[in-house]
């Protein structure tokens, strides 16, 4: 059984469909460090991190909820659709 993913690996995972933190950062404008540091729980994801991801997600055209932030959802799959 694989540990539960925290709201940052799922959003890079599951809704943007990355496999990578460097992806994730070079697309966010961070250092891979950040983003480990957010995935490992030892960085929040503070609200400037919010409206950056928020928007790559507009930009892609993905589906998006705002609660992702806070709480990975139940089963987790089909976020990758387009809005």
């Amino acid at each position: 059984m694989s540990a539960r993913k925290t709201p940052a690996q799922y959003i890079r995972e599951t809704v943007f469909g990355l496999k990578s933190q460097r992806e994730f950062a070079q697309l966010l404008g961070y250092e891979q460090a950040t983003i480990s540091r957010f995935e490992n729980g030892s960085r929040r994801l503070n609200v400037e991190a919010q409206l950056r991801i928020r928007a790559a997600a507009k930009k892609q055209r993905l589906q998006w909820d705002d609660s992702w932030f806070f709480d990975v959802p139940k089963g987790g799959g089909g976020e990758r659709s387009a809005a």
